[in-house]
């Protein structure tokens, strides 16, 4: 640990600050040891469907998330207005930088819970998933901090489950933080758990100097799940040095010796996926396809396996030919998993999408499907593929991929799910594209509807589609309703994220470029400008959060013209 975190005197302070959490009995994650054989947990806590009921499914979780995911960044903002108004505004205070991430990936999610919770009963692992639904507010000072944690303790709409204070117990590399994991109800029909995590500024501008975050993921990814020597992994470590760059003489060393299987695969897959050090990845991968074929011979699962890894990697490289070359001696290997051979026909297709050989890509696409057999996965796919198609100016051939997806989603879930919003979406983007705004707009229309009565009124999603409906109305000459749709989306941009955001900035342009049209140029102009102005704030402010020189929002604020008529006090 880096003595420089301990130079900040005032994080005693929040250290010192007792959390309440976890008021109704649940465990914290200090109670949790991946010793145990299982970790019996109060049911209360498990991850709700929008029914109310436990989530049976991944789908269950991310669509229950979808519609928490409003709730919870309204609720944040909302204590971030009464921090605003309780902090002394003669004091130093600096306004917080908020980010709310979107959805954890199904993929992360999966691999987390499995991981991490695979023993918890009740099951299943995903529904002790607490970080779907996330954000992360950065403070300048400890008084904030606390000031806020407690504002989140005396609000009786949520209740506090798990709180880990780092300021207390600081990681390994020395960094410290606060998390907080919170159950909130939604529109009376089910509960959720969500994440914030509390930053201090000077903290952050130190864990960018150390590089810290490097180590971090490399830790947690490489001894999730430990089952060989943990003296191996030990050694391991060495491979990241000080400055955060592979020792490619231990590597060198290590790769020909080792035998391994599974301390291989890790490497290989931490070298990918989270160093992206693909060149080592390739190694890695190779070695263990070499080690692999001496155990087992040329046909084995696990040939394939490693074959179809080599290839991913290639593919991400830019190596086109050479993965296909891998991915075709995976199912020379063996085809006896229908998950290695799916995957292996879907990295084709993608690469030959990439190639415009579109009919080639679509044959291995439609047998990949037709070995994925899940519902969500293959409803993924078709929408990958569709999208790829798009691109490529396929759109006949994307459309009917849409569709196949729309079908199944409906047959599964029924006409109203956001997931049938989404595919109609994409529908609309072909026909505008292909000059048939009629459809589009009715497309746009259906999506709206269902989108608002499944995600609620005030949903995000919807200003995204009133400017895509907005846009196809402007090609059609409706100019006064376009501008109307592009207005409603400012405005739901500006009460859904405050004045101060990108999405706001590309609203106004929107509005100009109808006013452009109208030969209105002098208004054009101003809108133009006030989106101008909103990006050039934005980039102050960052720079004012990465420099951190103790300046205040009216250094930024004050660059904005007069007849803008925003409020520069809100978040």
């Amino acid at each position: 640990m880096d003595a420089r975190y301990l130079e900040v005197d005032e994080f005693r302070l929040i250290a010192l600050h007792s959390l309440s959490n976890d008021s109704g009995g649940g465990i914290l994650l200090s109670d949790y040891s991946s010793d145990d054989d299982s970790v019996q947990v109060k049911p209360e806590y498990q991850q709700q469907s929008i029914s109310g009921k436990p989530v049976k499914t991944m789908d269950e979780l991310l669509e229950a998330a979808t519609l928490a995911q409003p709730h919870f960044r309204s609720l944040i903002n909302k204590m971030l207005k009464k921090l605003d108004t309780k902090m002394d505004r003669t004091q130093s205070y600096r306004e917080p930088v908020v980010s709310f991430m979107t959805l954890k990936e199904r993929w992360r999610a999966s691999e987390k819970a499995q991981d991490d919770y695979s023993k918890f009963v009740p099951g299943p692992a995903f529904s002790w998933l607490f970080d779907i639904v996330r954000g992360s507010i950065e403070f300048h000072s400890a008084a904030e901090v606390i000031s806020f944690v407690g504002l989140l303790e005396q609000d009786h709409s949520i209740h506090i489950v798990k709180a880990k204070n780092r300021f207390q117990n600081p990681s390994l590399t020395g960094y410290r933080d606060l998390n907080i994991q919170f159950q909130i109800t939604i529109n009376d029909r089910f509960k959720h758990i969500c994440e914030i995590q509390i930053h201090h500024h000077a903290i952050k501008i130190l864990d960018k100097e150390l590089n810290t975050h490097k180590y971090y993921e490399y830790f947690r990814s490489y001894f999730a799940g430990a089952t060989s020597s943990l003296k191996d992994r030990l050694d391991d470590l060495r491979l990241i040095g000080g400055s955060g760059t592979v020792d490619e003489d231990y590597l060198n060393s290590l790769l020909p010796s080792c035998v391994d299987e599974e301390r291989l695969e890790r490497l290989g897959t931490l070298f990918e996926v989270q160093l992206t050090e693909y060149h080592w990845a390739s190694r890695t991968f190779a070695n263990l396809l070499d080690l692999r074929i001496s155990k087992y011979g040329k046909h084995h699962p696990s040939i394939a396996r490693a074959y179809t890894s080599i290839g991913n990697v290639l593919k991400a490289r830019g190596k086109l030919e050479d993965a296909v070359l891998c991915y075709k001696a995976s199912l020379r290997s063996d085809q006896s998993s229908a998950m290695v051979v799916a995957s292996t026909y879907r990295g084709m297709a993608i690469i030959l999408a990439l190639e415009k050989q579109t009919d080639d890509a679509t044959e291995l696409f439609q047998s990949a499907v037709e070995i994925l057999g899940n519902v969500p996965v293959v409803v993924g796919a078709y929408i990958d593929m569709a999208n790829l198609l798009r691109d490529n100016g396929e759109c006949t051939r994307a459309m009917d991929l849409y569709k196949r997806a729309l079908e199944i989603t409906k047959n599964q879930y029924g006409e109203e799910h956001h997931q049938v919003a989404t595919i109609l979406q994409n529908m609309a983007r072909i026909s505008s594209r292909e000059g048939e705004y009629s459809n589009a707009s009715k497309l746009y229309q259906k999506s709206l509807e269902i989108s608002k009565r499944t995600l609620g009124e005030d949903h995000l999603s919807a200003a995204e589609i009133y400017q895509s409906l907005g846009l196809v109305l402007q090609q059609q000459g409706e100019l006064d309703e376009a501008f109307g749709l592009y207005e409603k989306a400012r405005k739901m941009h500006q009460k859904g994220l405050g004045d101060w955001h990108s999405l706001v900035a590309d609203s106004y342009d929107m509005q100009a470029s109808v006013r452009w049209q109208e030969c209105r140029f002098h208004d054009s102009r101003l809108l133009h400008g006030r989106a101008r102005n909103i990006r050039s704030a934005l980039q102050a402010r960052s720079a004012r959060s990465v420099l951190g020189d103790g300046t205040n929002k009216d250094r930024w604020s004050g660059i904005v013209a007069d007849d803008l008529g925003l409020d520069v006090t809100k978040n």
